[in-house]
């Protein structure tokens, strides 16, 4: 059956979809999407993927034919929206290769929004406008740039980390390949951080982006954290540990009962495992006391440590002399938490292990 014939026949049947998932060319996505708002209204969850990256509408927020069933959007395409009427059913966000000026215009339509994963990319010159845009049901927000990105995005990245105002958001993971000196994204991270401080939970930092100790002291204002994922070679300076790990009153973190050591570059070397025996030995430290002052109930389990899968030989050896702490693979870790910090929600554009 040729394409065309395809294309046709399904879009024949528009009315009856519930699911569209497809990766298709530029033209022929232009086909299938030209129906929707106003011919699909059971939809449900859309998913599509241009395999040639050229510009075109989609038409999602149509007021005169809501759609008033669309709980799930992965958008790996470049494509514009028509402003209109909310979606106040959809709940997971997840776009890649869509330009930061459209992400802002859907997400000002989103207003019940729980989960949102975001690929940046830009394919626009214009600036961002400061502007507030509230997701007050947000609880996850996944955000990664890649490294051969122009430095010349990150002030719109900056600014859409401004605008946003999330104020239950319990889980961030954040990978943006920067440099400590190039603090425009760092600091919208920060901005962002004390803006969600008594809400936050879980925290994944990926990259070196800021010095290790501006990130142990942003680390130490968030009383509600009970998971903290980021780059080994942060444990290597003492200040940080000393920031997270502290082993006196008043003391950061207390509700903290899971660590994990993200590999970076270099990670495997002797240096790097080296630092793995004074972070366990920190962390037993840490328990101790907190058990002694029984100021957290939390750790009656023990507390986690996750590593890479070659390092998870090495912590085992002193799984006997530090009894109050468990260690788990990445998957092992990965598979036990699918159901709330790896969801399957903009998995392919959260590319990282």
């Amino acid at each position: 059956m040729e394409l065309k014939t395809a294309l046709d026949l399904l879009v024949a049947c528009a009315e009856r979809w519930e699911v569209l998932d497809v990766i298709l060319d530029t033209w022929s996505l232009r086909e299938l999407t030209s129906v929707i708002p106003h011919r699909t209204p059971a939809l449900k969850k859309i998913r599509i993927v241009d395999a040639d990256a050229k510009p075109h509408d989609l038409n999602l927020f149509n007021s005169s034919a809501p759609l008033n069933h669309l709980a799930d959007l992965s958008i790996f395409s470049h494509v514009s929206f028509h402003t209109g009427r909310p979606l106040p059913n959809l709940r997971n966000v997840c776009f890649n290769s869509v330009d930061t000026l459209d992400v802002i215009d859907c997400l000002s339509h989103c207003p019940c929004l729980e989960e949102l994963v975001i690929r940046f990319e830009d394919w626009s010159h214009g600036p961002v406008p400061v502007m507030e845009i509230k997701l007050p049901h947000l609880r996850t927000f996944k955000a990664t740039l890649d490294e051969d990105s122009d430095s010349g995005y990150d002030i719109k990245i900056a600014q859409l980390f401004e605008n946003i105002r999330v104020p239950h958001l319990q889980t961030l993971f954040i990978n943006f390949d920067r440099d400590p000196e190039n603090g425009l994204t760092w600091v919208a991270v920060q901005n962002l951080l004390r803006r969600v401080d008594n809400t936050l939970e879980n925290f994944e930092m990926w990259t070196c982006m800021s010095t290790p100790l501006e990130f142990g002291r942003c680390v130490e204002l968030l009383p509600r954290l009970k998971y903290l994922a980021c780059p080994d070679i942060f444990l290597h300076n003492e200040d940080v540990r000393a920031c997270i790990f502290r082993r006196k009153l008043p003391m950061p973190c207390p509700n903290l009962t899971t660590i994990r050591l993200i590999k970076g570059h270099g990670s495997g070397t002797l240096d790097s495992y080296m630092i793995i025996p004074p972070t366990l030995f920190s962390l037993q430290s840490r328990m101790d006391l907190l058990k002694t002052t029984r100021r957290t109930p939390v750790l009656d389990g023990g507390f986690t440590v996750v590593v890479w899968e070659d390092a998870a030989l090495f912590v085992r050896h002193y799984a006997n002399r530090l009894p109050g702490i468990k260690f788990l693979d990445l998957d092992d870790w990965i598979s036990r938490r699918k159901h709330d910090l790896y969801t399957d929600v903009g998995r392919a554009a959260w590319e990282i292990n």
